[in-house]
């Protein structure tokens, strides 16, 4: 007869050997096994006492993986398989008095067993027990503990975030040893993050960029191909509520002093047909590098350098407004502590921001960045593309490309976008 030692809920000692090659999800198995010995337990029953009825669809085959792997284990410490469903003792080291000659069955036609428990808060709800756990977890032992907690997933999408997201975590906690102080530093530092951001601040956004992940993301889901505008971060500035205008408008409203620019946008397929209908966001600083949601006070709260226009039967469409300027990325939230503490450039290059939407096409972010700017190659957001280096050319007084007579210097920006048609 095998003598199980049950330490705790998880871990595991057939007749003196440590069973440490059952993986956390099948331990889990096993414990709820020898915690009902001397019951017969249903395959039905076992699934629930696992997930209850978060269940994912691959319960059964999960549940028979962890059959076999038990089976595969005890193999390995000289139990047959007749020791499988042979009379064994468990020894509860919680104090529970072992129940000797209890039945422990690890087939296939396992019937019946005792209710599942519920957990009851202060307003009287059930709360399931949920999977069981391990405890006494080692600093290499609890990644696989916690991955196996995301096995209930309905989506298998998002259990392969978690998990990666785990396994990544830990291995970066245990490579930097992080102390505990550190820990309490960063979660401050998160708190603050959320503090912070509103919805016209987004500091998640930023905190993105600085990091250069909001590039990456970009990058791998670049799908275009050749012939297409290359995409690019949308930033922490855009906002929703942007005022519709109609083509040739001052999108300044005339509520920003600055270098009159006059931009002349052309929307195309990747054949070069006019894209007709498409609706065009752009938005930008002003002359100093301040976006509208910066000086809300100084505009009275009115939007100013962004717009969403319409492209016309010639795809085309276009807009006065004021030259913009390179600027820092805000500063003065937890970002800019990661960007001192790095002894990092926060600058950004003079860019326009745009966003298409037409219909049978991939929508399509994106900025314009002024060719001869001085912190071209100095992004604090690692975002400039050759391919979106544009001149912003410095006009002298006379007559605008929308026939507007200028009395003082302008810029002028044309350029054509190329949509990628949809996947689909």
């Amino acid at each position: 007869m095998l003598r199980f030692t049950l330490l705790g809920p998880m871990q595991v000692i057939a007749d003196g050997t440590p069973l440490t090659g059952i993986a956390p999800r099948h331990r889990a198995v096993l414990g709820y096994l020898l915690l009902n010995a001397g019951r017969v337990i249903s395959l039905e029953r076992l699934i629930d006492a696992m997930w209850g009825h978060d269940r994912p669809d691959t319960a059964r085959s999960q549940i028979h993986a962890s059959i076999t792997a038990i089976r595969r284990v005890l193999r390995g410490v000289d139990a047959a398989d007749r020791t499988l469903s042979s009379l064994c003792t468990a020894d509860l080291s919680a104090g529970h008095p072992a129940r000797p000659g209890a039945s422990l069955e690890l087939g296939g036609s396992l019937v019946q067993g005792p209710s599942r428990s519920r957990l009851r808060d202060g307003t009287g709800r059930q709360h399931r027990r949920g999977k069981v756990m391990s405890i006494d977890l080692t600093e290499n032992s609890i990644t696989e503990e916690v991955q196996s907690t995301f096995d209930g997933c309905r989506d298998a999408r998002t259990r392969e975030l978690f998990v990666a997201l785990v396994r990544h975590l830990h291995d970066y906690t245990r490579e930097v040893r992080l102390t505990g102080e550190e820990w309490f530093t960063a979660m401050d530092f998160l708190e603050r993050v959320g503090k912070i951001t509103t919805a016209t601040r987004q500091e998640y956004v930023l905190l993105s960029d600085i990091l250069g992940v909001s590039v990456l993301v970009d990058l791998i889901n670049d799908h275009s191909g050749p012939c297409t505008t290359d995409s690019t971060l949308l930033g922490p500035f855009y906002v929703e509520g942007r005022p519709a205008v109609p083509n040739g408008a001052d999108i300044s409203a005339g509520r920003v002093p600055g270098m009159p620019l006059f931009f002349t946008g052309r929307v195309a397929t990747r054949s070069g047909d006019p894209v007709a209908g498409a609706r065009v966001d752009t938005w930008h600083s002003d002359g100093e590098g301040h976006y509208d949601v910066q000086q809300a006070e100084r505009l009275h709260g009115h939007l100013a350098m962004r717009a969403l226009l319409t492209t016309d039967e010639e795809g085309r469409f276009w807009y006065r407004s004021i030259a913009p300027r390179y600027y820092p990325v805000p500063t003065d939230g937890p970002g800019g502590e990661i960007i001192r503490a790095a002894g990092r450039s926060p600058m950004r290059p003079e860019h326009i921001h745009f966003w298409l939407h037409a219909e049978g096409y991939e929508p399509l972010i994106t900025m314009l960045v002024r060719s001869d700017d001085p912190y071209l190659n100095h992004d604090a957001v690692f975002a400039v593309k050759r391919s979106l280096v544009v001149d912003f050319v410095q006009r002298e007084p006379g007559t605008a490309p929308d026939g507007t007579v200028v009395k003082e210097p302008f810029q002028t920006v044309d350029w054509t976008f190329t949509l990628s048609p949809n996947a689909g």
